[in-house]
């Protein structure tokens, strides 16, 4: 699916990943090539990040994104809207919030006070209350593609002049729930899991100075198996709309995640290999989920140039986008 022509520029952003809490600390775990031996945000910790008040049945991915929104540094505003993606919500308290239901003497014996983690959209509405965004709040579940999807979406919503700046982020913890359901789906990860948020400040391009401006975003689903053959036609719609020739492409930052052979070998075709990050962010953080594109667009933001992320879904979804990275 094709996006709005209407342009859209990245105007501040914020990581919280096995680096540490910031961007700066990212920035420099990228720059340097680090790898972390542990695949969690070191010393985190909810309560500690955020204090006491209203975070003692918070989930993990919502202290997350709440710190990373934190360090953005977001001012309340009726005009900012609200868009994550997310895999599945948090997974732990799913898993026992049924779990109880299922197991207690009657079904409506669980506990209500977790109920609000279980809903998929809690960690938006939460990011909205702390910080005082009043604008449109969404949350959308793509899995790995999550972060594309939210920044399409970001760019619909301020292409209607519904919103004046967008945050655009995702949130994924590393639990033992969400690694089991995993390995029961799908067999023994290729990566193990890791965790982080990435929050983005997006606006209409009018916007000066910003430190990438968002070209193009596409995406489509591909129905028969043939991921090759999908991420091909995803890129190369996106780059005649944009029109963008190849040879502009300075870097190219693939997810690496789901199957990994057969984008790879789309993009050698369509680009070349000499312009491909040789490690990718999964080989450096794990399998983050709904944050990897958005660590991938982190992971750009280091180096000026022209930037193409590619996202694959293990369920078929393919998405790619465009950035122009300013020298800052």
């Amino acid at each position: 699916m094709g996006e709005p022509r209407t342009g859209i520029v990245i105007t501040g952003w914020s990581a919280v990943s096995q680096f540490g809490i910031g961007r700066a600390a990212f920035a420099d775990g990228i720059r340097h090539g680090r790898t972390p031996d542990d695949r969690g945000v070191p010393d985190f910790d909810p309560r500690a990040a955020l204090g006491k008040k209203n975070t003692r049945s918070m989930d993990r991915a919502t202290g997350l994104a709440l710190v990373a929104l934190r360090e953005l540094e977001t001012t309340p505003a009726d005009t900012t809207g609200v868009v994550l993606g997310t895999t599945l919500g948090s997974v732990p308290d799913m898993v026992d919030f049924t779990r109880a239901s299922l197991t207690g003497a009657r079904p409506f014996h669980v506990n209500p006070g977790q109920f609000p983690n279980v809903v998929m959209n809690r960690t938006a509405a939460q990011c909205a209350i702390w910080y005082g965004l009043k604008g449109p709040n969404a949350t959308v579940a793509t899995g790995q593609v999550a972060g594309l999807s939210a920044l399409a979406y970001a760019r619909r919503v301020l292409a209607a002049g519904r919103a004046r700046q967008m945050v655009c982020g995702a949130a994924e913890a590393r639990t033992d729930a969400r690694s089991w359901l995993a390995s029961n789906r799908e067999g023994d990860s290729r990566q193990p899991h890791g965790e982080g948020a990435v929050m983005l400040m997006v606006c209409q391009d009018e916007a000066l100075p910003p430190l990438a401006r968002v070209v193009a975003v596409e995406s489509r689903v591909c129905r028969d198996g043939d991921i090759r053959g999908a991420l091909a036609g995803c890129v190369t719609d996106m780059l005649a709309r944009a029109d963008v020739r190849p040879a502009e492409i300075t870097r190219i930052e693939p997810s690496a995640g789901h199957h990994p052979e057969q984008e790879r070998d789309c993009l050698r075709a369509l680009l070349g290999d000499s312009r491909i990050s040789p490690l990718s962010t999964v080989d450096r953080l794990g399998d983050t989920g709904a944050v990897s594109a958005l660590f991938q667009i982190g992971s750009a933001l280091t180096v000026p140039g022209t930037v193409l992320i590619t996202s694959v879904e293990r369920d078929g979804i393919v998405a790619c986008a465009l950035l122009t990275i300013n020298h800052r």
